[in-house]
């Protein structure tokens, strides 16, 4: 990784409502899309085509699997749609390993529909 590298990169794609008060315990309900960052734009996950296609959440301080989710979510807005770049650098030591493509220098994560539930 280059120095002065931002880790975590965020483009707003629709601005969402109101940005929450996030502290432990919040609910978050989101969808996501998980992408390899070749120039195919490799995809490696999609909540609407896991499962029933429901939304996944989380709940802020409880260790969720990969932590760099609770930080990029604390950065978004009710009904907000991102997109976030992340440094492959939150995956390496991660129990999920991404072994289908060679790692790239980062993830791109697509994150809709931000809810909040205490």
């Amino acid at each position: 990784m280059s120095e002065g590298k931002d880790l975590i990169v965020k483009r707003t794609i629709y601005a969402g409502s109101k940005t929450p008060d996030f502290r432990d315990g919040t609910k978050i309900h989101f969808h996501f899309q998980s992408k390899l960052c070749d120039n195919e734009q490799t995809m490696i996950d999609d909540s609407r085509k896991m499962g029933k296609g429901e939304p996944l959440y989380l709940v802020l301080g409880k260790k969720f699997q990969l932590e760099v989710w609770e930080a990029i979510l604390q950065k978004m807005a009710i009904n907000e749609v991102a997109s976030f770049k992340v440094d492959k650098s939150f995956f390496q030591h991660s129990e999920i390993t991404f072994c289908r493509e060679p790692i790239c220098e980062s993830h791109v994560f697509l994150v809709s529909r931000l809810q909040q539930t205490l």
